[in-house]
C-alpha cells in the first residue's frame, strides 16, 4: 500500500516570497496553506511561477492561486483517478489515524512497470519548445499559459531543457529577461522513440526527474505515465 508523505505546511498570512524561500531552501516541489489548523489549498512550483511572471509575490498566501485539497482513498488507482480527474498533482490521504499526501512521484515508485513493454512513441507528444535565446519570460509564459513545467530549450537540435523549478528556485536573483541558456539545464534525459515506456519510467524514477525527451522535439512527463498505468497496468 501506498504511504506517502509528512505533510510540509505554512499559514495562509504567510507571503508568497516566504512559501518560495522555503521550497528553495528544502528543495520541495508543494507546501500545503493552513488556515487554523485545517489545509484550504497547495501552494506548487505552478502557482509560485504565476506569481513571479505577474509580479504578485508581495501578496499572501490568502490571496495566491492554490491547487484543490483533494482526499482520495488508500488504493493507488483511486489515486491516480482523483489526480487525473482533478488536474493536480498530489492527494491526501488517510493513513494510521493521519493525513499524508500522496503524489505523482509516489505512485510512479509504487508502480510494477515491468511490463509496460510499448514504445514510449505511444504516450510522447510533441513539445512546446524555446530557443536558447529566447528570454526566461518567454519560458515562464509558455509554461504558465499552458499548464506544463518543463520546456526543451531546442533550435535544428536540443541544447537543454529549462523547468519551472529552475525558475522558481533561482528566485528573486533571477532576471526573467535575460536568456533561456542562462538557466537551462544542459543534461537532458533524452530517448528514441522505439525505448519502451518501462525503460522511461525506470530511469525518469533512478534520475529523479520529471521528464524526458523523446526524438529531442517530444516530450514524456509523469503524469503521461500514470495515465499509462491506469489504462494498462494497474488492476481496480
Amino acid at each position: 500500500m501506498i504511504e506517502g508523505h509528512e505533510i510540509i505546511g505554512i499559514t495562509e498570512d504567510s507571503y508568497i516570497t516566504d512559501a518560495i524561500f522555503f521550497m528553495a531552501r528544502n528543495k520541495i516541489r508543494r507546501i500545503a496553506v493552513y488556515r487554523n489548523r485545517e489545509i484550504i489549498g497547495l501552494f506548487t512550483i505552478e502557482e509560485a511561477l504565476y506569481h513571479i511572471l505577474y509580479n504578485e509575490t508581495e501578496n499572501r498566501l490568502k490571496e495566491a492561486k492554490l491547487k484543490p485539497v483533494i482526499k482520495s482513498r488508500d488504493s493507488l488507482a483511486e489515486i491516480i483517478k482523483d489526480m487525473i480527474y482533478n488536474k493536480i498533482d498530489a492527494v491526501f490521504i488517510e493513513k494510521d489515524g493521519n493525513t499524508r499526501i500522496v503524489t505523482y512521484r509516489d505512485v510512479i515508485r509504487e508502480i510494477n512497470w515491468a511490463n509496460a513493454g510499448d514504445r514510449v512513441s505511444k504516450i510522447s507528444r510533441v513539445a512546446l519548445v524555446v530557443s536558447p535565446y529566447a528570454r526566461i519570460r518567454t519560458a515562464a509564459s509558455i509554461m504558465v499559459n499552458n499548464g506544463v513545467r518543463h520546456v526543451p530549450v531546442y533550435e535544428g537540435d536540443l541544447y537543454g531543457i529549462i523547468s519551472a523549478r529552475d525558475i522558481v528556485y533561482r528566485y528573486p536573483e533571477l532576471d526573467l529577461n535575460c536568456d533561456v541558456n542562462k538557466v537551462m539545464i544542459p543534461e537532458v534525459y533524452s530517448v528514441s522513440s522505439e525505448t519502451p515506456i518501462g525503460t522511461v519510467a525506470q530511469d525518469i524514477i533512478r534520475l529523479n526527474i520529471g521528464s524526458a525527451i523523446v526524438n529531442k522535439n517530444q516530450i514524456v512527463t509523469l503524469k503521461d505515465l500514470i495515465e499509462y498505468a491506469l489504462r494498462n497496468l494497474i488492476k481496480e
